[in-house]
């Protein structure tokens, strides 16, 4: 790295950096500099194919009628969509979940939720699910060393067997929200626990989130996040595509 002008910094936990600034110059280019962030930090993990297509979400939700019509007519307009994402109750009036921080299905919107992801995934769709509101302390290892765990609901083991009923219900991906209020630790563990969760329990599968907040190495445990509440207006529209491509 002797031909880069870099200034890192150590943060004060887990010795991340809280800096990382590249200058090019001598031709030093930004596709090299990338691949030695990477180096530093940790390679992404390539996501589901089925994630990088059409992700469709909602507002609320008037009940599982609706839940199956709008999947139904994307087929029959023949509009390319993957994902159906759904928010969780209290961001919105009437949501998949019972409120903040449960895991539970609103019988309102989802009174068959078996049933409901069976007909939905016979139609093509993957599903995601909004949860919020994790423990402030998340900490720990999961899988490999579980036997070591504490029986503390903010160890990321035990944090995990939360979502379990939800995996065997065949739920396919996860929309973790909030956390700007989680210390570094506590971000990378809550990524730590959306990869390596799913890993152990559908071996063979990428697993895939997207999340609110994030920090250097998140992509280690294929951390997406995405580009913050936006407006159906083309500035708002144009702007992510601008930074992604």
């Amino acid at each position: 790295m002797s031909n880069m002008c870099v200034n890192l910094r150590p943060a004060a936990v887990l010795n991340c950096f809280s800096r990382f600034l590249v200058s090019e110059r001598d031709g030093y280019s930004s596709k090299r500099a990338m691949a030695e962030y990477a180096n530093l930090t940790g390679k992404t993990v390539t996501p589901p194919q089925w994630a990088l297509g059409y992700i469709q979400s909602h507002h609320t939700l008037s009940g599982p009628e609706e839940v199956l019509e709008v999947a139904r007519t994307f087929r029959r307009k023949d509009l390319p969509c993957d994902v159906l994402i759904y928010l969780g109750t209290g961001y919105t009036p009437a949501g998949w979940n019972t409120g903040h921080g449960s895991l539970e299905f609103n019988p309102k919107t989802f009174d068959e939720p078996r049933e409901i992801i069976n007909l939905l995934h016979n139609m093509h769709f993957k599903v995601i699910l909004h949860v919020n509101q994790p423990p402030l302390t998340l900490h720990g290892q999961f899988p490999e060393y579980v036997e070591n765990r504490d029986d503390r609901s903010d160890h990321v083991a035990n944090y995990w067997d939360r979502h379990r009923t939800l995996l065997v219900l065949g739920v396919d991906g996860w929309w973790p929200d909030c956390g700007d209020n989680l210390p570094i630790d506590s971000r990378l563990a809550r990524h730590l626990i959306y990869y390596k969760g799913p890993l152990a329990d559908r071996p063979g599968k990428r697993p895939f989130s997207l999340h609110r907040t994030g920090y250097t190495g998140m992509q280690r445990y294929g951390g997406w996040v995405w580009s913050g509440g936006r407006f159906l207006i083309m500035e708002h529209t144009r702007c992510p595509c601008t930074c992604r491509y």
